[in-house]
């Protein structure tokens, strides 16, 4: 039931009638899987530029729940967790066409409270999880793998850690005429400030690019970004076969419509492929496919608060259900709130 729901949203999506408003954006998620969140992952993108001399701060928290217990070629892994991210983001106009962006925060995995009320849906649904999620003692976590008989990763205990850096260049390249959009370019570099243990970090440096387009048709907007990462081999999954990796690719699609005088909803898909050199597909397929359904309100100091439901619908390379709670607040610097 939920994959042809979500589909059918997706083609909605894909057709939404087209129609010049407020600058509406797509929504600011990242992928939370701990396996995944410790990469560049490009928050998407509105092609059009903060302005100059304009800052815009977001503060947001995120809770992203995952359960699962696969095995193949040998290896096994069981992930029964919840990953929580705190997450701080700035930018500054450095010209009416260029931004200059940033990203750090706190992270910490710990035992599910959300897992109750996942379970009381699935059973509502008839689709429960076929791996039972424990109760452990202490707010624990269950993730490890075993690889030919022998345990090569095992993270038993709540663990926490600061994020990586992440810095960003974005360019304006085109204004929209017509049916041509909007157009940017983004460079971005992730510094690795998280530590190895517990594979919060990798322990290396990403780089990679994007390309964003955006169109703007009264109270609807539409949002394209295509981005590439050549990320650093997972050094806090060393000796695993999650270790290598290699390149990481992302697709967005947003739609954003605007109602009243300060609301907007935005449905949005992202597509991932795996970064890891591996054909354990049965743990790691080849692409993860999220679908995020969100609600901003805009506020009158300039910003906005916004919700977002994030759903996993493909496999097991993105969490299967998460929160996304956050604040934006945007001014010129200088003025006066």
């Amino acid at each position: 039931m939920i994959r042809p729901l979500t589909a059918a949203l997706f083609v909605l999506l894909c057709i939404t009638t087209l129609s010049a408003s407020a600058k509406q954006k797509p929504l600011p998620v990242r992928n939370q899987m701990p396996m995944s969140a410790v990469f560049l992952d490009f928050v998407p993108l509105s092609a059009y530029a903060l302005g100059k001399g304009e800052v815009e701060g977001r503060l947001s928290y995120h809770v992203a729940n995952m359960v699962m217990c696969e095995s193949e070629n040998g290896v096994t892994m069981r992930m029964d967790m919840e990953a929580h991210s705190l997450l701080a983001d700035l930018a500054y106009g450095l010209s009416e066409r260029t931004t200059l962006r940033t990203s750090f925060g706190y992270r910490w995995h710990t035992g599910g409270i959300l897992d109750s009320k996942i379970e009381e849906v699935e059973k509502i649904l008839g689709r429960q999880t076929p791996w039972a999620r424990r109760r452990f003692e202490k707010n624990g976590t269950d993730w490890w793998t075993e690889e030919d008989g022998n345990f090569t990763f095992e993270c038993l205990e709540p663990t926490r850690a600061v994020t990586d850096l992440n810095i960003e260049l974005n360019w304006q390249a085109t204004l929209q005429r017509n049916w041509l959009p909007a157009g940017a370019f983004r460079l971005g570099i992730k510094i690795p400030t998280a530590p190895k243990r517990n594979a919060m970090g990798t322990g290396g440096m990403d780089w990679g690019a994007g390309v964003a387009a955006s169109w703007e048709y009264g109270a609807f907007s539409t949002h394209i970004n295509l981005d590439g990462a050549f990320v650093a081999d997972h050094k806090g999954l060393a000796k695993t076969a999650f270790e290598d990796t290699d390149k990481l690719l992302t697709a967005t699609l947003a739609q954003v419509v605007g109602f009243g005088k300060r609301w907007e909803a935005v449905l949005q898909a992202d597509i991932r492929n795996n970064p890891y050199n591996t054909t354990i597909d049965s743990i790691i397929e080849e692409q993860s496919i999220e679908i995020h359904l969100g609600v901003r309100r805009h506020l009158a100091v300039g910003g906005n608060w916004f919700l977002v439901l994030t759903e996993n619908t493909s496999d097991k390379a993105s969490p299967d259900f998460g929160i996304l709670l956050g604040v934006e607040i945007r001014r010129v610097v200088g003025s006066d709130l």
